[in-house]
């Protein structure tokens, strides 16, 4: 990843600004906050949960930079059972009990395993997957599909939305870089760029497509093998 040279600046505008949220949501709860089950009351609680998530989320994705510029073994390959594994992936990413009601194809054969670069997927996938929850249609489900080619695997995330515009398209992988599409929705800007990071060190690779006006597909591949048994 290439780090700007403003990225502490950019972190520090980013957490400020949660902070302001708190303080704000905090002040109004202890001026007017004697009946706690109003509508006006609910929504400052409601700031507060979306500020303190964001700065958790923000730090967790902190700790995954530092992560991606160390010196450890991203290409490390080990074994897993696909379909739970991936269910996993859903989980860490925030959106497990959504992605139960996505779409999912090719997830192959119950009990299938594979042999891959299991800490670089681990880092890389859930991004994509929170950024599909994030930023598909209301009303929509994004669809995930996964299957075996050119000796590993590729992962597709498909979603509806108004998506990146062409003079946006170029930016992505850029810290802290936003899309329109993204204004106001959350996040930091942050997850592509770490799923392109840990792809692209595991030999893989990530991709972006538009199919039609309203479709988004992040394509993304790693090395990998069909195995015999979880763990081989």
């Amino acid at each position: 990843m290439a780090v700007p040279s403003d990225f502490q600046r950019q972190l520090a505008h980013e957490l400020k600004n949660h902070i302001a949220s708190l303080q704000s949501a905090s002040y109004l709860l202890s001026r007017h906050g004697r009946d706690l089950t109003a509508e006006r009351e609910r929504k400052w609680l409601g700031t507060c949960d979306r500020s303190i998530e964001a700065m958790r989320r923000l730090v967790e994705q902190i700790e995954q930079v530092e992560r991606a510029l160390g010196d450890g073994d991203p290409g490390r390959r080990e074994g897993v059972e696909l379909r739970p594994w991936l269910a996993a992936l859903a989980d860490r990413a925030g959106v497990g009990e959504e992605a139960a009601d996505w779409t999912w194809e090719g997830v192959g054969q119950p009990g299938e395993c594979w042999v891959l670069p299991r800490g670089a997927a681990e880092e890389a996938w859930p991004c994509l997957f929170a950024n599909a929850a994030r930023f598909a249609e209301p009303g929509t489900r994004p669809t995930l599909r996964i299957r075996g080619r050119d000796a590993g695997l590729e992962l597709e995330v498909e979603n509806a939305g108004a998506g990146l515009s062409a003079e946006e398209v170029g930016r992505l992988g850029e810290p802290f870089f936003q899309g329109h599409n993204a204004r106001g929705r959350g996040g930091a800007g942050l997850g592509v760029p770490l799923a392109l990071v840990w792809l692209t060190r595991c030999g893989g690779g990530l991709g972006h497509e538009r199919p039609t006006a309203d479709r988004t597909v992040f394509r993304s591949w790693i090395p990998a093998e069909r195995a015999t048994a979880p763990g081989a």
